[in-house]
């Protein structure tokens, strides 16, 4: 166990007390383990200062697993890791190997926002199995879940994923379905080929609703904040629908493959399709047009020791069309190690851009040179500079320049 506490104080009005906690505790027994997290503080002063929230806490966790490993137990914050759960959340995990091929898992807690600020009008549960290695290499998970905001459904799905991994590649299909707005939110498809030749080909598939659908969507472009302050302006079928219009589907489709040439040479390329659906306007939200299909292409050479153990070059070519523009790139990133401390990073990209409906070509080149240097084996320097000229209809803009010095240390 180990604490730590600091105060400090002044005089005059803005006099204060600040007062630290960082607190770990460990158990270890025969049958189970058990360990918390606590750093936290509180902020006092006189009697009239006024402090709007004097206890504040950045950490608190409280985990326990049996020594067996068929229990276990987390109470935190912390990520999703399957089981339906969109997001980092507030709240418990429990989990049990019923059988040597069944693990069962529980979640329930309060889902965070983009922010990590603690959703309390929101709360989840659901239930999730492992179901173990069947076969020679699959493994399955299988999840229901539901999702309450305030006192509507906000999510209620049902799905699973499948996992493959094998020496010639590995597969993994991942699938989410919501029962109540009948609506498939998720289907991912991912595979990987290796080759004889030492070739490897990616596949990915990707048909999602985009944002996942859930009842709070429609708060999308509304002044409310909360699903319980939308009710009082729709009923819950009119609220619904909003959620329905505010969710577009998005597809796309990669394709990928690498060949080694030599043992210091490798080419890659790549071939991307997506599209995005229209929404219409309800609620006072405006409509947005589809994004028909856009396309993006690469090519890529790689190296390394080409002149001396441990540099490092990448040549990638690409090319996409995008909502009425099109881009072609070129980028040259070297690595050169001067010394044992030492190396220099050049990088060069360059880039012509057409947007549908202007005349001639907009060109940018943006050179970068990168110093870095190993003071010691947990500090390294770095210093960086860099430029911009852009040209293009005629004309050019004023070029640009920067300089920055920075370091990186670890602990």
């Amino acid at each position: 166990m180990a604490y730590r506490i600091n105060a400090s104080g002044g005089g005059g009005q803005d006099s204060e007390i600040d007062t630290d906690v960082d607190l770990t505790t460990q158990f270890i027994g025969d049958d189970y383990r058990l360990q918390g997290h606590l750093i936290g503080g509180y902020v006092g002063g006189p009697v009239d200062s006024g402090f709007d929230d004097p206890l504040h806490i950045s950490s608190l966790y409280l985990d326990a697993a049996a020594s067996d490993g068929r229990s276990e137990a987390r109470l935190r914050r912390q990520a999703p890791e399957g089981g339906g759960v969109l997001g980092p959340f507030d709240g418990l995990f429990l989990s049990r190997q019923i059988e040597p091929g069944l693990r069962l898992n529980l979640v329930g807690g309060f889902p965070m926002d983009n922010s990590a600020k603690v959703i309390t009008g929101t709360r989840l549960y659901g239930v999730n199995a492992d179901l173990g290695t069947v076969g020679k290499g699959w493994d399955f998970n299988t999840f229901a879940i539901e999702q309450f905001s305030g006192h509507l459904l906000d999510r209620r799905a049902v799905g699973g994923q499948a996992r493959y991994s094998g020496p010639q590649g590995s597969v993994m299909g991942l699938v989410d379905y919501d029962v109540s707005y009948r609506t498939l939110n998720l289907l991912l498809l991912t595979g990987n080929l290796h080759l004889p030749d030492h070739t490897e080909i990616d596949v990915t598939y990707n048909q999602r609703k985009g944002p996942i659908l859930t009842t709070s969507n429609a708060l999308i472009g509304q002044a409310d904040s909360s699903l319980t302050a939308l009710s009082q302006h729709y009923t819950e079928d009119q609220i619904r629908q909003l959620a329905r219009d505010r969710s577009a589907d998005s597809r796309s489709f990669t394709i990928g493959a690498v060949h080694p040439i030599s043992e210091r040479l490798q080419v890659g390329g790549d071939i991307t399709s997506s599209s995005v659906s229209a929404t219409p306007a309800s609620g006072g939200v405006a409509a947005t047009a589809a994004d028909d299909a856009d396309w993006s292409y690469g090519l890529h050479l790689m190296g390394k020791d080409l002149l001396k153990h441990g540099d490092g070059a990448l040549v990638d070519l690409h090319h996409e069309t995008h909502l009425g523009c099109d881009n072609w790139s070129l980028n040259l990133d070297t690595r050169y190690p001067i010394s044992r401390t030492w190396y220099v990073n050049p990088v060069v990209h360059l880039e012509r851009q057409h947007v549908s409906g202007e005349s001639g070509n907009w060109w940018s080149l943006m050179p970068t040179l990168r110093i870095n240097h190993l003071v010691r084996l947990n500090l390294n320097l770095e210093v960086e500079v860099g430029g911009q000229w852009r040209r293009g209809g005629g004309a050019s803009t004023s070029p640009g320049y920067y300089l920055s010095v920075g370091y990186q240390m670890n602990f």
